[in-house]
């Protein structure tokens, strides 16, 4: 006789249910014949019935009105033990437990835990323009790009006059003595007014340097935005082809991981007929593990490399991404190579940072003349108008105004002298800096020379591994066939099969890798060659 119970969703309702079956119990055990064994089988049952309940009672009160996945209903299945003779097993009151604990991890999970996010699937193209607009870099780079502008605008207002109001209100209070010889207390308000303009008319060049020195300067600023966004697609680009790498990667152990599945079914089967030793079984299941711990190992990989190319991409916790792999065909692993040095004189046209170099030695030309007209005279144009009144005069206040006027117009020079040697060594550090970016030019250059270098002749090495590494691959594979097929017929020993499988593996692999190697050196060609070309 079974017993299941289950959609309890009160306590109440538990309690009902449990006095019906003690009712039911008792009510059977008065129809029937007293026995010593009817009593122990009674017994036994409101034991297993006490049991139950005491696991079941508090899991009730607490997932009452529980969420889980299935709905607004918190199930309890309590089914396997059976009442035969005076014994309960205990398989099936372990059962029990069981349930209940699966029960607390339902209970006790949230429902944001088993909702799955759309998974969307990016390509390089999508994951390279995602991350030239939203990279923390590239947005820092743009800020200093506006600050230079703002500078720019700065200098470009300093040719214009200034225009000022002042204004002052005072009050006075004293004695004196009054024409009758009287002495007094006098007191009066007083106000004053006054609009002020000011220009430069000549000061050596110093504004028009200065506007041509901001000028460059928010032109070499823009320039290092778009290497802050050049710096980050080789970033994104390297790790895709990781995700890449390690998909294929898991792939290939995927392969191997149903070849060995099938070996350990055969070998099984072969086993228990007697054919082969219980050693040889035990290897071919060990090689088993081995391929299935692979294989997860490569699952993490694949996870690990998406997570590293979502945090390069700089995404949210509620946001999930998987990669679009490319048809291998669409690589063009052995093209044909462009020479060293027309890769070396388009990136020298088209890197922003060797631009950025260039405008910097301008920009340095011009400070260099900011600072020498600080040994310059300068003339300069002063005008003012104003008026006041006085509490105290026997006039109205715009009539005060009117009468009070006053104008003045001045124009001056100024002739350095004697400045301490602040001019002069304005000069001379203004000079260092203009040799220090020509350095910092040619530092750019040799730098970028350098990796044009290395990446043609990454290129070229890759593309000789990979031929290699591809036709070790077919061979490798070839014998490892041969080797499986010996082994079907008993030409040799599983032994001789693990052999020939390690080194197939071993020869997948470098194979795999070879291949991505070409991939991310020829898009490193492609990309100092600005060619823009997708895989």
């Amino acid at each position: 006789m079974y017993f299941c119970l289950s959609t309890i969703e009160s306590r109440d309702v538990a309690v009902g249910c449990w006095a019906v079956v003690l009712r039911f119990c008792v009510v059977k055990m008065r129809k029937i014949r007293y026995t010593r064994g009817s009593f122990r089988v009674f017994i036994s049952f409101i034991a297993v019935l006490l049991a139950n309940f005491t696991l079941c009672f508090p899991r009730v009160a607490a997932c009452s009105f529980a969420t889980l996945p299935s709905g607004n209903l918190c199930s309890l299945w309590y089914s396997g033990f059976e009442i035969s003779g005076d014994s309960v097993p205990v398989s099936d009151r372990n059962a029990g437990l069981s349930s209940g604990s699966a029960l607390d991890s339902a209970s006790s999970a949230s429902p944001s835990d088993t909702m799955l996010l759309p998974v969307k699937v990016w390509t390089l193209q999508d994951c390279i323009d995602y991350a030239r607009e939203n990279n923390l870099q590239v947005h820092t780079a743009r800020l200093n790009q506006q600050s230079s502008e703002v500078q720019l605008k700065s200098a470009k207002a300093s040719r214009w006059p200034s225009l000022s109001f002042s204004s002052s209100q005072g009050f006075t209070s004293g004695n004196k003595y009054n024409d009758n010889g009287e002495f007094v207390t006098q007191s009066q308000y007083t106000g004053t007014y006054s609009l002020s303009t000011n220009m430069t008319l000549y000061n050596g060049g110093r504004i028009n340097n200065t506007i041509k020195q901001q000028a460059v300067l928010t032109q070499a600023n823009s320039l290092l935005v778009e290497k802050a966004r050049n710096d980050i697609e080789l970033s994104v680009t390297a790790a895709f082809l990781e995700v890449l790498y390690a998909k294929e990667s898991l792939q290939a152990d995927s392969a191997v991981l149903e070849s060995s599945s099938a070996q350990l079914a055969q070998a099984l089967a072969r086993y228990k007929a007697g054919a082969v030793s219980q050693s040889e079984y035990a290897q071919i299941a060990a090689q088993y593990e081995t391929d299935r711990y692979n294989y997860v190992v490569s699952e993490a990989n694949v996870a690990t490399r998406l997570l590293e190319l979502k945090q390069l991409l700089e995404l949210g916790l509620d946001e999930t991404l998987d990669v679009e792999v490319p048809e291998t065909g669409s690589m063009g692993l052995l093209q044909e190579l462009p020479a060293v040095g027309s890769v070396y004189e388009a990136a020298l046209a088209s890197m922003p940072e060797i631009k950025a170099s260039e405008l910097q030695i301008q920009a340095s030309g011009y400070a260099e003349k900011v600072a020498k007209a600080e040994m310059i005279p300068s003339l300069s144009f002063n005008a003012s108008v104003g008026t006041g009144y006085y509490t105290s005069a026997q006039f109205a206040f715009l009539n005060q105004l009117g009468s009070n006027l006053n104008e003045n117009i001045n124009v001056g020079i100024s002739i350095p002298i004697y400045q301490r040697r602040q001019a002069k060594s304005s000069v001379e550090t203004a000079k260092i800096n203009t040799r220090q970016a020509q350095l910092d030019l040619q530092i750019t250059q040799k730098e970028l020379l350098k990796e044009v270098e290395q990446a043609w002749q990454d290129a070229r090495s890759a593309q000789s591994r990979y031929v290699a590494a591809s036709r070790n691959h077919e061979a490798s594979r070839l014998s490892y066939d041969l080797a499986l097929k010996e082994y079907e017929v008993g030409g040799n020993t599983f032994v001789d099969v693990l052999a020939e499988k390690t080194t197939y593996l071993a020869a997948v692999e470098e194979m795999l890798k070879a291949k991505y190697q070409t991939v991310l050196a020829l898009r490193l060609l492609k990309f100092y060659m600005r060619t823009g070309e997708g895989m």
